[in-house]
This record gives C-alpha cells, structure tokens and sequence, in this order.
C-alpha cells in the first residue's frame, strides 16, 4: 500500500513538473533578428527551460540549434528522446512556422530542394516538406550549379533536378560543383571534372579545394609542407605555384580562434578532399570563424597567404599586393577583409588601408552589409562598414550563445540552455 503511494505521488509530482516546463515563462530567448536587432521570428516556445534542467529531461520538440535561412528555410535540430541521436531535424520558414515533417539527418536547402535521409536512403524535398527525388541514394550532399552529388553502391555520382542520374556513379567521392568544376577521387587520387563528367584535370593530386575566382589550391602532398602545392585554372594548368623559397606554412592553432579570423568566402559553402578521409571536409562560412589550417581561397581577385610568419594577400598571377602585416588574414568579403594584428580584428580595403582599426576581440567577414564583432567583455555587436554599431544585444548566457552572420536578411540568436546541458550530442 505505502508503495502505491508514493507511486501515485511521483506521477503527480512529475505531471506537475512538465505542466511548469510547458507553462512558465522561460527566460531564453531563440529567432532570428533583422538589420535592426528587431526580433523578426521568435521561436521562445521551442526553448530549453531551467525546470527542464532541474528535471533532466528536456521537451520533445525543443529546438537544439539553429542553421541560417537558405531558399527562405532554415535548418533546426529538435530533441527527441524516442531516437537514438537524440535529436531529428526539420526546417522553418521566415514566418517561424515549422515544417511538420522530422528526419534523422539533413541538409540545408539549396536551389529549393534539400537533402534529407529517410530510412536509412536519402532523397530530396522541396520547400513545402514533399518528397520529390524519392529516397533511393546511399547519401547526398546539396544542389549546387543544377546537380548534386550522390552515393549509390559505393560509387559516386550526380543527378540533375528531377532526380535523373546524369553522371553514372564511378567515383571514390564526389562534391558539389563550384564554377563548372567539381573535385573527385579516383583510384586514391583527385582530380576534376565537368558538367558531362569529363574529366578535364586527371587525378593525380592528394589534396584539392573546389574553384573560386577561377583557381583551385591542389597539391601532390597529403598535406602541403614544403612543395608540391599551387593555384590551378579551369583547364588544370599551373598558375601560381608556390616554392618554400618565398612562402611559409604554419599551421594556424586554435587558440588563434578568437584572435584569428580565418574563414571561407561568402558562396555559403565550401568543400576539400585529403586523401584518407572518407567523406569531403564541409566547411560551412555561417557556423562562424572557421580555421582553414593550410590554405585560403582566392574571393573578389585576391587570397591570404603566409609569409616568414606574416599575412598579406596575392592576386591571381602570385604576385603580392598587400604586404604582409597581419598575425592572421581571411578572405575579402563584400570589399573587406577581417585582419589580426596583435590580437585584435580590424577590417582592410584592397588597397590594404584600415577602414575599421583593429579594436575587436572577435569578428566575422561581412555578410548582407553587416559583420558581427565581439569586444574583450564579450558584447556582440553587429557593425556596418564605417564600423559603426546598428544595434547591441545582451548576451544572456555567454558560454552557450551561438549567433550567426546575417543570410537571406536575417541572423539567428540561441540564448538558451543547449543540448550539452543534458549531454546531448548534436
């Protein structure tokens, strides 16, 4: 009898503890913002809670993260205890309203269709949540110049908008187009084709990145050390190659994140291939300041390289254009470019002239005409390209605030409790 009691008491007590969870205000705050810190789509009703905390046990349906606006959908994680990650993944439209349909794992949209896996298989969905490419490949990864590539028994290859295969699967691996060329592997080693699947570069390099401002960085080295890297065109001739004798390679370590601020250009995505890994590297610009460790990306006519310890910048035939001065130099980006120097980020023009001093401990290229910068006090501020601050946000929890750069006009916030709270894996 006393043990029916105090069942009947737990269950009370835990109806009582979800009802709070569900009911109370909670004080985190999730959306997304626009240019003038307005909170465009609030998404408080999917937050993580303290009571939830205190219970151990997050929500069903509570968002986990979120992922820039894309084709005018964004990517969420939502916890969910009845699978085994955890977490599923679903997409929001600009009105905040969310999608009603959850897979395992997913990619963001591109071209108004998005990658997803269902049952072990991956198709496509168009922006509504409608299956339109039925799930039949082994992965994928998203459309970019009308093709996608896709693994199909092992092998790679790449299907058109309508799902049809248009370059037989043949390859180790494959990535997405850039400029009329994608990378692939073959036999161990990389090279590139075209649009008919052509192979327009043999595969004879162990390292690769896709095209940008009509160059690609390849090298016959797993990792570029002292030879054997240089800038390639469309058409697989050396352009800019780079000797020992007038470049240096240092490894960039991550605690140079926050004083550094390597990234990649503003195309939204980017991939590489090394040699030994079974999947391309995906380095995703909006995640934030991302290390390149060994090289950077020609954007906008002009790249970052490393001279005896240095940054400055080459143009498209190697020679350089801004002197070397920074402890760490990313890409231009809409005009400027973020720079270090002695451990604060300022912004340069191409001519290689401050236009914002180095005075921030953190910073992003710009995006949408705005770039996010974080002071040694950790205040984030979103600033225009004088420099000038459009608006400052509080940082309601410091430790677990993620914040992206503005896409498609908006930028989303994440003031919450996270999954890590609960040791949950994203």
């Amino acid at each position: 009898m006393k043990n029916i009691f105090f069942t009947i008491l737990n269950s009370l007590f835990t109806i009582i503890v979800i009802y709070l969870m569900q009911a109370l205000p909670c004080y985190c705050k999730i959306g997304y913002i626009d240019k003038t810190g307005k909170v465009r789509i609030n998404l408080d009703k999917y937050a993580f809670n303290p009571l939830q905390l205190f219970y151990k046990r997050p929500l069903k349906g509570s968002i986990m993260s979120l992922e820039p606006f894309f084709n005018k959908r964004a990517l969420v994680y939502i916890y969910d205890e009845t699978v085994e990650l955890k977490r599923t993944i679903s997409f929001i439209d600009t009105k905040g309203k969310l999608l009603n349909v959850r897979f395992i794992d997913a990619k963001s949209f591109s071209q108004n269709l998005a990658a997803v896996e269902i049952k072990n298989k991956w198709g496509f969905i168009d922006l509504d949540g409608n299956i339109v490419i039925k799930p039949i490949f082994d992965y994928a990864l998203p459309f970019s110049e009308d093709l996608a590539p896709v693994k199909l028994k092992d092998k790679w290859g790449y299907i058109d908008l309508q799902g049809n295969i248009v370059i037989k699967p043949q390859f180790d691996n494959a990535i997405p187009f850039h400029e009329d060329r994608a990378v692939i592997k073959f036999n161990n080693l990389i090279g590139f084709i075209n649009k008919e699947g052509e192979i327009i570069v043999q595969p004879k390099y162990k390292t690769a990145y896709s095209f940008s401002d009509g160059l690609a960085f390849v090298s016959i080295n797993k990792y570029p050390d002292k030879a054997g890297y240089c800038y390639i065109n469309s058409e697989g001739a050396e352009v800019i190659k780079i000797s020992a004798n007038n470049f240096t390679w240092d490894k960039m370590s991550h605690s140079l994140y926050k004083k550094s601020i390597h990234s990649i250009t503003a195309r939204g995505h980017a991939y590489c291939f090394r040699i030994g890994q079974d999947s391309p590297t995906n380095i995703n610009y909006y995640r934030g300041i991302t290390l390149v460790n060994e090289i950077e990306y020609f954007s906008e006519g002009l790249a970052p390289v490393q001279i005896k310890n240095k940054f400055g910048y080459i143009d498209k035939i190697g020679k350089v254009v801004i002197k070397p001065l920074f402890d760490a130099a990313a890409p231009f980006s809409e005009g400027l470019a973020c720079v270090s120097v002695e451990g604060k980020v300022g912004y340069i023009d191409k001519t290689g002239n401050y236009v914002i001093k180095p005075q921030f401990y953190y910073g992003r290229p710009f995006s949408n005409g705005c770039a996010l910068t974080e002071d040694s006090k950790g205040r984030c501020t979103y600033i225009d390209k004088t420099g000038k601050s459009l608006f400052n946000r509080k940082l309601y929890d410091k430790e677990h605030e993620v914040d992206y750069s503005f896409s498609e006009g908006y930028a989303g916030f994440f003031n919450s409790l996270t999954p890590y709270d609960f040791e949950i894996d994203l």
